[in-house]
C-alpha cells in the first residue's frame, strides 16, 4: 500500500468537505503525514463580494486573505474538528478553486490531495462544473474524493 507524507486537504467551508477532513485525519494519524488545509475563495461571485463588503470595497486581495479569509478558515476548522494535529498548515488563496488547488499541490510536492464532493450530476454538474472532477482529471498525484451525501465513499485515483 502506498504511504503518503504530504496530504493536501481542499476545503470549501461547507459540510461537503467534512468526510474528506475526517479521512485525511485518520490517514495522518496512521502515517504521520503532514497535513495542509487549503481554502480557495473564488475570484468571482457572491462570496468574494460578501467578504469585500464586510471589510472595505477597495481592499487588496492579499489584505482580504490575511485579515478576513484566513481567520475565518482557522475558526471554521477549529469549530468542526477538535482533533486536528498540532502540526498542520492552513492556506487560503483567491482564484479559480480547481486551478489554485492544482497549482498549490504541484508547487509544494504533495503526494495526495483529499477533497469532498457535492455529488452533483447531470445538468447541474455540466452547468456549474465540478472542482473535484477537474482536480481528479488534472492532478499529478493521487486524489482521494469523498462523497458527502449518505454513506461516505472514497476512491483513490492514481495517474
Amino acid at each position: 500500500m502506498q504511504t503518503f507524507s504530504k496530504i493536501l486537504v481542499a476545503i470549501d467551508l461547507s459540510e461537503n468537505c467534512l468526510p474528506a477532513i475526517k479521512v485525511a485525519l485518520k490517514m495522518q494519524a496512521d502515517t504521520e503525514a503532514k497535513l495542509t488545509f487549503l481554502y480557495v475563495l473564488p475570484d468571482k461571485g457572491e462570496e468574494v463580494s460578501s467578504f469585500r463588503s464586510l471589510y472595505k470595497k477597495d481592499i487588496s486581495a492579499d489584505k482580504l486573505l490575511e485579515n478576513f479569509v484566513y481567520p475565518r478558515v482557522v475558526d471554521w476548522l477549529e469549530d468542526i474538528e477538535k482533533e486536528i494535529p498540532a502540526e498542520h498548515k492552513i492556506e487560503a488563496k483567491i482564484g479559480k478553486p480547481a486551478q489554485k488547488i492544482l497549482e498549490y499541490a504541484h508547487e509544494n510536492n504533495f503526494d495526495l490531495i483529499a477533497t469532498g464532493t457535492h455529488g452533483r450530476s447531470g445538468f447541474q454538474r455540466w452547468w456549474i462544473g465540478s472542482v473535484a472532477e477537474r482536480v481528479v482529471r488534472q492532478a499529478e498525484c493521487p486524489v482521494l474524493t469523498i462523497r458527502s451525501r449518505g454513506e461516505a465513499t472514497s476512491r483513490i485515483i492514481s495517474n
